[in-house]
C-alpha cells in the first residue's frame, strides 16, 4: 500500500484545519496546487494485469481504449457495438481521476474566510 495521497487529498486536509488562519490557508493550498501531480504510468500486461472488472486504459495495437480484465484473464473492450477480446494488449493503465475544480476556482465570487 502506498504512503501517497492526492493532491486533492491534502488540500482537502489544509481547508478542514479550523486552527489554520484563512491567509495561511490560501497560501499552502496555493503552493499544494502547484506540485506535480504523480501521473498515471503504463504499466506492461508482462509485469502485471488491472484488478478483474477494473475499467482501464488499455494500449491495444496503435490506439488507446478503454478495457478492463475478465475473471477467466482475458482481456477486453467496448468497440462501440460490443465487448469483444483485446488480443495484443501490450500495456494498461488506470484511468485518471475525474475534473475536480481547484479551490481557487470554488472560492471566485465566494467568501472563503471562516
Amino acid at each position: 500500500m502506498s504512503d501517497l495521497i492526492s493532491r486533492q487529498d491534502a488540500i482537502e486536509v489544509v481547508q478542514n484545519r479550523h486552527m489554520m488562519l484563512s491567509k495561511e490557508k490560501v497560501l499552502l493550498i496555493n503552493d499544494l496546487e502547484e506540485l506535480p501531480s504523480a501521473q498515471p504510468h503504463w504499466i506492461p500486461t508482462s509485469e502485471r494485469l488491472p484488478k478483474i472488472s477494473e475499467d482501464v486504459l488499455l494500449s491495444h495495437f496503435d490506439e488507446v481504449t478503454i478495457g478492463w480484465l475478465n475473471s477467466d484473464g482475458s482481456l477486453s473492450i467496448f468497440d462501440g457495438q460490443e465487448c469483444v477480446n483485446a488480443d495484443e494488449v501490450s500495456a494498461w493503465m488506470p484511468l485518471p481521476e475525474p475534473y475536480k475544480p481547484s479551490v481557487i476556482e470554488k472560492c471566485l465570487g465566494e467568501n472563503c474566510h471562516e
